[in-house]
């Protein structure tokens, strides 16, 4: 909804975004509680969909219309090749060949599924679609997941975007690592940031991942400066290889992927979160403002894998996208945390309907800005 000030039925340049909401693909919203005036309706075609009616409807409302209401509709239609039916979008998770777990910046709906910016979504390569895994606000999570990771055991590694009062824990920060038992509902603190030097706002984790040795792979917000005077920056991954875990955190930093070397050193190159096959010898990530690898555009919502070739200080890989978002109907959505598992969370997937509550659409990271992309240039030496 957005002010039409001077009534010409366009929204005004300098006009500010009142209310948004994502509905279903029934969908219908009340906008409550608006004052008399002139506004402007806008609706987003939904992927795989073509617009029946307009856009943009000028709604006018005065007091005749005070605790009454104006319905206005807006119509689509499949588009050629498309699905009559939302669930379907995600079928195409089948070509996968593997589970793939996705946390949005945002909440939404893919399909029937509604999902919160803390919830994990499934895209299972092995039976197709899209499942809620895990519903973190079940567990009293309401604020924004930022990193990922699974252990062997089936538990999960978590950061959040803020802090956070945890039962038993007390406040963590974006610079802790949380471990949750999904199976007893319970939270324990894993890493303490601030125990080995990360004290800083622009020094939160974005990116995690466990080696099978259990030092951890970790990207940070910002530039960073350790104690022993080493800067790192924020495309590099680093690795943490700890002599002690929880609420004393001790061990030592080195460079486990030097970002610049493969081309993320530009304005917005950081990696948001990612996941490493250390058999094959690849990272998986996401990127927090888009890059273009020869002529592809790599966006938000995808996968990009480096194919290593070196780490360390002169790092090396062939970097090609793995897995495109908006052809699994996740093209409108911004990855912020990712994980690609054997691990079957699966079998305990919750009602993906079952929680009436609205949908928390507003990006909850204060520090992102507008949609930026760097470009780097597409090896091919395979």
């Amino acid at each position: 909804v957005w002010p039409d000030v001077d009534g010409d039925g366009q929204i005004d340049a300098a006009a500010l975004l009142i209310d948004e909401e994502i509905t279903g693909s029934e969908g219908g919203f009340l906008f409550a509680q608006l004052p008399v005036g002139i506004y402007i309706l806008k609706a987003v075609k939904p992927e795989g969909y073509e617009a029946t009616t307009e856009l943009e409807k000028q709604l006018i409302l005065v007091d005749g219309d005070a605790g009454g209401g104006i319905e206005i509709n807006f119509g689509f239609t499949p588009a050629a090749g498309g699905s009559d039916d939302p669930g379907d979008i995600g079928d195409v998770c089948d070509n996968l060949g593997s589970t793939l777990y996705l946390s949005s910046t945002t909440g939404g709906w893919m399909g029937d599924v509604r999902f919160r910016d803390e919830d994990i979504l499934a895209c299972d390569g092995a039976n197709g679609g899209w499942q809620l895994t895990t519903r973190l606000r079940d567990y009293g999570i309401t604020i924004d997941v930022t990193a990922m990771a699974f252990l062997p055991d089936g538990t999960q590694l978590l950061v959040f975007n803020r802090d956070t009062n945890l039962p038993e824990i007390g406040t963590v920060t974006g610079r802790d690592i949380v471990h949750f038992d999904k199976a007893t509902g319970q939270f324990a603190l894993y890493f303490q940031g601030r125990d080995v030097g990360l004290i800083r706002n622009r020094e939160r984790i974005d990116g995690l991942a466990v080696l099978a040795d259990g030092s951890l792979v970790i990207s940070l917000r910002g530039r960073v400066r350790m104690a022993d005077g080493t800067r790192y920056n924020d495309e590099d991954l680093l690795r943490f290889v700890p002599t002690m875990l929880g609420n004393e955190t001790h061990g030592e930093w080195s460079l486990y992927l030097d970002g610049s070397d493969i081309g993320l050193g530009s304005a917005g190159g950081d990696i948001r979160d990612f996941w490493i096959n250390e058999v094959a010898g690849d990272i998986y990530f996401a990127n927090r403002s888009g890059f273009r690898l020869g002529d592809q555009l790599v966006t938000m919502s995808d996968i990009a894998v480096c194919h290593v070739i070196s780490l360390g200080d002169d790092s090396a890989c062939e970097l090609e996208i793995f897995w495109r978002g908006a052809d699994f109907g996740f093209g409108d959505e911004k990855i912020d945390a990712m994980e690609i598992g054997a691990v079957d969370l699966l079998a305990a997937s919750v009602d993906p309907r079952s929680d009436d509550d609205s949908i928390d659409d507003l990006e909850e990271d204060i520090f992102d800005t507008e949609d930026e992309f760097i470009f780097i240039p597409l090896i091919v030496t395979r």
